[in-house]
């Protein structure tokens, strides 16, 4: 789902939030096969990584919008309490971790098949199929 959502998202409206250098995330997304993207923020550019909130906090700055209006896509537990505590809506995605471990998301999704973003006016529609809510944890 990588590609579509790439593709279907404008690129001045995406950023790549990522814990490795912004090297390794461009030679990553080259060896998936998918296209460059102008907007990232790596290790190499905070002074604390995930789970702080910096990295998001940058991203968000990079689009020139508050938190509140981003939508954060990850994979990890880190990755969801920094962009928790940035104030990011947070989708948890199941590709590498359980919806148990990723309970800290607003919504957990499969992969990212189940995200589609559809651009009206400048206006982004954001579709997240068969999310469901974390789950709660503990006793």
């Amino acid at each position: 789902g990588a590609l579509d959502l790439l593709e279907s998202t404008p690129s001045e409206r995406l950023v790549v939030v990522s814990s490795g250098t912004r090297a390794e995330i461009r030679l990553r997304l080259e060896a998936a096969g998918l296209p460059p993207v102008p907007l990232i923020v790596g290790a190499d550019d905070v002074d604390e990584g995930k789970p702080a909130p910096d990295p998001y906090l940058m991203g968000a700055k990079l689009l020139g919008l508050d938190p509140a209006r981003c939508l954060a896509l990850e994979d990890a537990p880190a990755g969801i309490a920094s962009a928790n505590t940035a104030g990011c809506t947070t989708v948890g995605l199941l590709s590498t971790h359980t919806a148990v471990e990723m309970a800290e998301a607003t919504l957990i999704a499969r992969d990212l098949s189940a995200i589609s973003v559809t651009s009206t006016g400048g206006a982004l529609a954001i579709a997240v199929s068969d999310a469901m809510r974390a789950p709660i944890s503990g006793p």
